[in-house]
């Protein structure tokens, strides 16, 4: 019998996020309390863009609809979305289904 898979697709104006993994341990080998790795991950919202709805970014928003697109990383709003569970094999973290009103920006690494 085989395995079954679960996989959300977004709908409506949401795009399904990767959220950054928050390190375990220190640069120096401590490692981090529960809570300590809660509050940093509540502080920084970012991830990784996965899917995004066709609808998403094309109602009356400012942001153009290909200014955030699949692999980009961005910042979304704290407590917004929904965590979603996802049992395919490539992944060991929730996702997070965010409405694209509430994704603040995209990140840009300076190379």
């Amino acid at each position: 019998m085989s395995k079954s898979h679960r996989h959300f697709v977004p709908l409506a104006y949401t795009l399904l996020i990767q959220p950054d993994v928050v390190e375990e341990k220190t640069q120096g080998g401590i490692i981090l309390a529960e809570s300590t790795r809660e509050s940093d991950r509540n502080s920084r919202m970012t991830g990784t863009v996965l899917m995004i709805s066709p609808a998403a970014f094309a109602g009356d928003h400012e942001v153009n609809k290909s200014s955030v697109e699949v692999g980009d990383r961005v910042l979304y709003r704290r407590y917004s979305g929904v965590k979603v569970e996802d049992r395919s094999a490539d992944c060991e973290h929730p996702r997070v289904l965010v409405n694209d009103i509430d994704v603040l920006a995209k990140v840009v690494d300076d190379d």
